[in-house]
């Protein structure tokens, strides 16, 4: 209930942070490249947010559950973050840390046209109909097989609107990138068909927990909900 009173607060800042025109709002030909890289780090479809760090299990605690050591990979081998941020607002104790993350709507027109304009390139956009989120900026370096995490990141990740149920990925994979890890969720375009209400989208990347509200009224492109791509 806290992570979703978080978000609500979250949003009620966003709606009046992009309540005055817009740079999307003009013809993506006038856009500059600073422009352009303003919608990628900063827009209704690209925000940052401070991932909570769940603190690591005491020994005793996992030989309890049947587990010997800990565990390593994408999102447990982490530094701990002085940066509160949001999560300061509610952390239930001092010893909460976050680590700051963004992500990002790839499946949005504004934001494949912004990358376009301003030279950046994202993670690969494989063909898919759907909606395609990235979070980037994952602490640490990535190896190994992309497809061993795929099945931990698609049952820890859900995406909810108002009117339609909780959807989980139909995919998910990571990248290595120039500044950390991107983990990208595939979801099926129905999980935000028609959105009126906000988005929730949550998701635990080892021992990151990610919540974030988006406001579909706010994520209009050219007159229409921009959310998902199409192959056909």
């Amino acid at each position: 209930m806290r992570i979703r009173q978080c978000c609500e607060i979250a949003l009620a800042f966003a709606a009046l942070a992009f309540s005055a025109e817009q740079v999307w709002d003009r013809a993506p030909a006038s856009w500059t490249k600073a422009e352009a890289q303003s919608i990628l780090d900063n827009s209704p479809w690209s925000q940052s947010i401070n991932a909570a760090i769940i603190p690591v299990q005491s020994e005793e605690a996992r030989r309890a559950g049947g587990v010997m050591g800990q565990e390593h990979g994408l999102g447990y081998d982490l530094q701990s973050s002085k940066s509160a941020g949001l999560l300061g607002s509610w952390r239930s104790s001092p010893q909460l840390q976050t680590v700051p993350l963004l992500i990002r709507w790839e499946s949005a027109l504004p934001v494949r046209v912004a990358e376009l304009r301003s030279g950046q390139t994202g993670v690969p956009l494989d063909a898919f109909d759907g909606c395609i989120l990235a979070i980037y900026r994952i602490p640490g370096t990535y190896f190994g097989d992309p497809g061993k995490w795929s099945k931990q990141l698609v049952s820890s990740a859900s995406l909810e609107s108002g009117g339609h149920p909780l959807t989980r990925p139909e995919q998910a994979t990571v990248y290595q990138m120039s500044d950390g890890v991107a983990a990208v969720y595939y979801f099926p375009s129905t999980a935000v068909e028609d959105a009126k209400a906000s988005i929730y989208f949550q998701a635990r990347i080892g021992r990151l927990q990610i919540s974030k509200a988006f406001l579909p009224e706010k994520m209009r492109f050219q007159g229409a909900l921009a959310l998902a791509t199409s192959s056909k």
